[in-house]
């Protein structure tokens, strides 16, 4: 049956290439086994087993870094092979390569020549870290009774849906498809998580952010409200208008820096907490800080600026009361 869906599957509309795998990323499917290597007196630690035929890697879009993978070798009769990552390693640390030889603990267990190594897959998702993986050949192991066709198309993943589902009706009326979904949907659904954390923490940090601009500027706008008659003295006694702007803007860039000055002792040991939601971005990213600081400068000098208008603006005439003392002579 399996060799039959492989065959006729590569009929299916945009095909470019078509595989059968079991254990594959970004699946929650989970087999591991220690593998055993030829001459180590100890298996190594347990990697993650993925039976897969041939196709397999140029479906996934899996570069090899050595070898050319199993080279027609998928069938009962053909030489026993493995392909690895770097990441499957003997028991005293160094990495598996070409010509060695090797066998997990599923089904049969003979040795296995290794003769392609790839690069490393995100096995369980985009959020941790490369897992070890032993690639065996799917027809050479005995198949499985489940598995997931895979299809490299460039056509519509609805068309793509229905003909790979009619193709499976036509060879088992019967038969079960579980799911047949995109890879990029997979990948969308394992992010759902990290993804609403990230909203959530975006728009209250967003909120915070306008609470702490808008105190700002509540906070110098009562300052100038209070030194009012103030700043009327100074602007009557020749001070300019400009200057007057300025000690407003400096008094509120000066609480702005404070703020980001601890905000920024505490941000840099806090953003550990959040290290394993982060994914192409390290904690301490100084282009990230920069980008947040520079927004957040440009911020407070908005939420100062209306206190300094406000201020420059103030007319000696209305804020200086002048009353005439008349003094007892002697």
């Amino acid at each position: 049956f399996a060799r039959e869906l492989l065959a006729r599957a590569a009929a299916l509309p945009g095909a470019q290439a078509v595989a059968l795998g079991r254990n594959l990323p970004i699946s929650g499917s989970n087999m591991t086994s220690p593998l055993m290597v030829e001459g180590a007196t100890m298996p190594t630690d347990a990697v993650q087993v993925a039976m897969v035929t041939e196709a397999y890697f140029e479906v996934l879009g899996i570069p090899f870094l050595e070898g050319e993978g199993f080279q027609g070798a998928d069938r009962t009769e053909g030489p026993s092979v493995l392909v690895v990552d770097p990441g499957v390693r003997t028991g005293q640390g160094s990495a598996l390569s070409i010509g060695d030889r090797a066998h997990s603990f599923f089904g049969p267990t003979e040795m296995r020549e290794v003769v392609g190594v790839v690069s490393p897959v995100r096995h369980g998702g985009l959020r941790s870290r490369p897992a070890p993986v032993a690639y065996e050949p799917f027809f050479q192991k005995g198949g499985a009774p489940g598995f997931t066709l895979l299809v490299r198309s460039d056509a519509p993943a609805g068309v793509v849906s229905a003909e790979a589902r009619g193709l499976i009706r036509t060879l088992d009326p019967e038969l079960a498809v579980d799911q047949v979904t995109t890879m990029r949907s997979r990948i969308r659904r394992s992010l759902a998580e990290p993804r609403f954390y990230t909203v959530v923490l975006s728009v209250f940090g967003g909120l915070a952010t306008l609470l702490a601009l808008a105190g700002c500027q509540a906070g110098l706008a009562h300052r100038v409200a209070a030194r009012r008659r103030e700043i009327g003295i100074r602007v009557a006694l020749g001070a300019a208008r400009g200057s007057v702007r300025r000690m407003v803007l400096t008094r509120g860039l000066f609480l702005t820096g404070a703020g980001m000055a601890l905000g920024l002792v505490a941000a840099l040991p806090g953003g550990r907490l959040l290290e394993s939601q982060l994914y192409g971005v390290t904690p301490g990213d100084p282009l990230t800080y920069g980008v947040l600081l520079l927004l957040l400068l440009v911020a407070g000098v908005l939420a100062s600026d209306l206190p300094a208008r406000r201020a420059a603006a103030v007319d000696p005439a209305e804020t200086v009361s002048y009353t005439h003392l008349t003094l007892p002579t002697t």
